[in-house]
């Protein structure tokens, strides 16, 4: 296999630290995204939290719900 070489192709920096140090610095877009990637992990924290404390509950919802959608599926309804 031969080596190309791209020198002349630019490459976009997608998360770099050294780049959101400086909050006043950035530009609208590159802010956006940072508050996103951290929303994304808020929100994944959370979910994990109400999932690892509530599973129990959840499961037994989910088996109830299967249960009577079973029981009621050969009813005849208007």
């Amino acid at each position: 296999m031969t080596k190309k070489n791209n020198k002349n192709r630019n490459l976009i920096k997608i998360f770099q630290w050294q780049d959101y140090y400086s909050w006043k610095k950035m530009t609208y877009k590159q802010r956006l995204n940072v508050k996103r990637v951290l929303a994304l992990l808020l929100i994944s924290y959370y979910l994990f939290t109400f999932l690892s404390e509530f599973k129990y509950a959840l499961i037994i919802i989910i088996l109830l719900y299967f249960l009577i959608r079973n029981i009621n599926k050969n009813k005849i309804s208007k």
